[in-house]
């Protein structure tokens, strides 16, 4: 398991749902890093529904390089600002994986994060 993931929440706009969803996925394949996108399917009413991309990462090395790709990258930056265009708000998280779970299905459905 990745030694960090970084958590990008993005809240679709009213209507841009699928749209979210789909284009998050086709950014993630072509970054060719793995990882896996995901979407709410139960929030308090306070919380807006969101989809969530997760990149795995080795080293806080590896994430600034990633980084550093994106704000040098014209067509990276481009893409990123068009799907930006169907978010309301978005948030970027990393997250150090402190504990490896004890057992993971073959193919998880679900995420809980503890």
């Amino acid at each position: 398991m990745a030694e960090y993931i970084q958590n990008v929440t993005r809240i679709p706009k009213p209507g841009k749902n699928f749209d979210v969803l789909e284009a998050s996925v086709e950014m993630m394949k072509s970054l060719n890093t793995g990882g896996n996108v995901s979407f709410t399917t139960s929030s308090p009413p306070a919380i807006k529904s969101s989809v969530i991309s997760a990149l795995p990462f080795e080293s806080l090395a590896e994430i600034e390089a990633f980084h550093d790709g994106i704000v040098s990258s014209d067509e990276r930056r481009d893409r990123l600002q068009k799907l930006a265009a169907d978010w309301e708000d978005v948030n970027v998280a990393i997250i150090r994986n402190v504990r490896q779970p004890s057992s993971l299905p073959a193919e998880p459905k679900y995420i809980v994060r503890t």
